[in-house]
């Protein structure tokens, strides 16, 4: 009781309407992954944990409609979810760990809200429709690969805590044309660009900050 089953509809490629009871607090793992036919999901208010691949390889899937009490989306919970063209996390999360939304190729925008502490690698790699992305406040540092691969990505705005960009975090952001940075010293960023085209990127920074 109060959890959907690991592996509970794994591989049904004939599950296309799902409705989870209200009293469940977590999803296991790959309790949903490859229902190929799945094209929307609501997450019941009660969630907490989405685990490690429970919609992963949901290629239909278009919409998720996330309960706010949420507080962890799970490894490759939603990768290649290849339909996705929208989420909005709710400000009840904490942590999204590696690969969440990885291989989401129709996924146009990303706002992570300001309760966000802690994300993996590889969160968005390869959402080679992403174009604008938002990275909150709360958050002191970029894991690798978080944006490897997102050709389309045009805008990105950084939060103020951000004193750490890892490895290929921009590996391949071709298109990158605007980078907001919110803080007033510079993070580390070692070889966050490697594979990026920066000349036609302009970047902002605040008023006073360190060049």
């Amino acid at each position: 009781l109060g959890k959907i089953d690991e592996c509970l509809f794994s591989g049904d490629i004939s599950l296309s309407i799902v409705e989870m009871p209200d009293f469940a607090t977590s999803i296991e793992r790959e309790a949903f992954r490859g229902c190929s036919s799945l094209k929307s999901i609501a997450i019941p208010a009660m969630i907490k944990v989405i685990e490690i691949n429970a919609f992963a390889s949901c290629t239909a899937l278009e919409s998720i409609s996330f309960g706010n009490s949420l507080e962890n989306i799970g490894y490759y919970s939603f990768d290649g979810c290849t339909s996705l063209k929208t989420i909005e996390i709710p400000q009840s999360v904490t942590g999204i760990a590696g690969g969440a939304f990885n291989r989401c190729s129709s996924l146009k925008k990303v706002v992570v809200p300001e309760s966000v502490k802690t994300m993996g690698t590889d969160v968005f790699a390869f959402c080679t429709a992403l174009e604008e992305a938002y990275l909150p406040s709360t958050l002191p540092y970029i894991a690798a690969r978080l944006f490897k691969g997102c050709t389309a990505l045009s805008k990105i705005t950084i939060g103020n805590a951000v004193e750490n960009i890892d490895g290929d975090v921009f590996s391949g952001c071709t298109n990158l044309t605007t980078f907001n940075c919110m803080t007033a010293t510079p993070p580390a960023c070692g070889k966050a660009f490697d594979a990026t085209m920066l000349e036609n990127c302009t970047l902002y920074i605040p008023i006073g900050a360190l060049e």
